[in-house]
């Protein structure tokens, strides 16, 4: 003879305390375990991204550097194939004097040669020019083209023409011409300043 089942009722309050138990169980192991887990693993994944975008970044820099300094090179090679020898920057004076002969060759009246500003670049340095006075258009022409040919170490920064007297008319005109003189570094430690050259 069978003997009866317990009615499912007696077993509830064992069953809900099991499922409690398996309910805190599995929290407690995703709080202490799983999470901090999963948290690492997030923190790597993010690590590992910024390594590759750092790699890919140092990549791209030592590409570029090495660009840089093949550019270089060509540059330097290219310096050292030139004809062109820098004068001293002590001979300031002498070059204005130049540059005053030059312009009155030109048929230019020189009011004024002065120096600037002097810039120091290790094997070169700059010397800012300016020379203002009045003449013509084609004899101011005539200068810069000439300087272009007979003093190539001298670049032409800036140029302001106005007519004389207000007078468009007119084919007299007021210069002032500034110029960027690229000299070799002065030899003496002491050297004297330029002064402003006059004619």
């Amino acid at each position: 003879m069978k003997t009866p089942r317990p009615a499912l009722r007696q077993w509830w309050p064992i069953y809900s305390a099991g499922l409690v138990a398996c309910l805190a169980v599995t929290a407690m192991a995703w709080l202490l375990a799983i999470s901090p887990s999963l948290d690492q693993l997030h923190q790597r994944a993010h690590r590992l991204q910024e390594l590759s975008e750092r790699r890919q970044k140092s990549a791209k820099l030592t590409a570029s550097l090495g660009a840089l300094r093949r550019k270089q090179a060509g540059t330097v090679q290219a310096i050292n194939q030139l004809d062109l020898r820098l004068d001293s920057a002590n001979n300031a004076n002498a070059r204005m004097a130049a540059m005053t002969r030059l312009a009155n060759d030109c048929q230019l009246t020189v009011d004024e040669v002065k120096p600037g500003q002097t810039l120091a670049f290790g094997q070169y340095q700059t010397l800012a020019m300016t020379l203002s006075g009045t003449g013509t258009y084609p004899a101011i022409a005539r200068l810069l083209h000439r300087m272009h040919q007979e003093m190539r170490d001298t670049a032409l920064e800036s140029m302001d023409l106005s007519p004389e007297n207000g007078s468009a008319a007119n084919s007299g005109v007021r210069f002032r011409l500034d110029f960027v003189w690229y000299a070799a570094p002065e030899s003496a430690r002491n050297a004297p300043a330029p002064v402003a050259a006059t004619e």
